[in-house]
């Protein structure tokens, strides 16, 4: 059996999509690459656990009836501008104004999780070489990450590629 599209179901597909040859390629992944399940159970070192974790509105302030004068802006009430203003003064502590400041999860509400692993082989993929006018400038930016905590040292056999890019502003770098 052979399926024939019609010339209406065709001008009907050309009327509602555009279709530029250039930009839409099918492209089938080979079966050498076809990710395979494996057959297996899960650990019960590996099992999410669940439990009803405190209760996080225990610690936030009470609202204030009449808060403190501040300068009003132009989109807010005065009154409503003013608990704005209350509530960032009281929360000041939440906010990370550097990536020093930054946090994680506590893990009284957020346990870590163990990701379970078959034996596999490592992969490894080369990075884009970084240009030498720029080394320093990276070399600070993986130094100011791992001081922050973003960064973790490692000796794992895993080596994935990443590259630089220049920020919107034409001047600061971004790692990717």
């Amino acid at each position: 059996t052979a399926t024939t599209i019609s010339p209406l179901t065709i001008s009907v597909l050309h009327s509602t999509y555009q279709l530029d040859p250039i930009y839409h390629v099918l492209k089938c992944k080979p079966v050498a690459r076809k990710v395979r399940l494996v057959p297996t159970s899960m650990p019960a070192e590996f099992w999410v656990e669940h439990w009803e974790a405190k209760d996080p509105l225990t610690n936030l302030p009470v609202l204030p009836t009449h808060p403190p004068p501040f300068v009003p802006a132009r989109f807010l009430w005065p009154m409503e501008l003013d608990l704005v203003w209350w509530l960032v003064r009281e929360q000041e502590d939440a906010f990370a104004w550097d990536a020093s400041e930054r946090g994680t999860f506590q893990e009284d509400m957020f346990l870590p999780l163990k990701i379970a692993m078959l034996a596999h082989k490592p992969w490894i993929e080369q990075n884009i070489p970084i240009p030498p006018a720029i080394f320093h400038e990276v070399i600070n930016i993986i130094k100011e990450k791992i001081s922050a905590g973003v960064y973790k040292l490692s000796t794992l056999s895993y080596h994935s590629k990443w590259f630089c890019i220049v920020k919107k502003d034409g001047k600061s770098l971004c790692l990717i």
